[in-house]
């Protein structure tokens, strides 16, 4: 089988297309994988004890789901309480623009009360810009 120059050069192009393309996706995965070690360096460092008492059936169905999912079942319960808060959120209305949900997390990383928070995003929904 002979082949002439076109087809080495298009096998050659397609061969280093693939090579970019995986290149640049290796690129991202290792982007993102830092990203997520440094967000979990943050939470840990910026980590909030909290106890709690909940029904006897809830614990255990806590332990059952965490074990079964290989985690701790702390780390269970911080999971499934970050995603409720992700929906309340959605569904309130905080999540409804990037600014508006970024300042109202920049917000929630702060000392700031939670009390004052409401007038905080009032100003923001008026356009105001925050002020530190």
């Amino acid at each position: 089988m002979m082949f002439d120059m076109h087809h080495v050069a298009m096998y050659i192009i397609h061969n280093n297309m693939q090579e970019v393309l995986l290149m640049g996706f290796v690129r991202e995965m290792i982007k993102r994988q830092l990203e997520l070690k440094e967000m979990a360096e943050d939470e840990e460092r910026n980590a909030a004890r909290v106890s709690l008492t909940m029904p006897y059936v809830d614990n255990r169905r806590a332990e059952y789901a965490a074990k079964y999912l290989g985690m701790s079942k702390s780390s269970f319960i911080a999971d499934v309480v970050n995603s409720a808060l992700a929906e309340f959120e959605e569904e309130a209305g905080i999540s409804k623009d990037e600014k508006y949900h970024a300042n109202y997390y920049r917000y929630m990383m702060s000392n700031k009360p939670i009390e004052e928070l409401d007038a905080f995003m009032v100003k923001i929904a008026e356009g105001e810009e925050p002020h530190e």
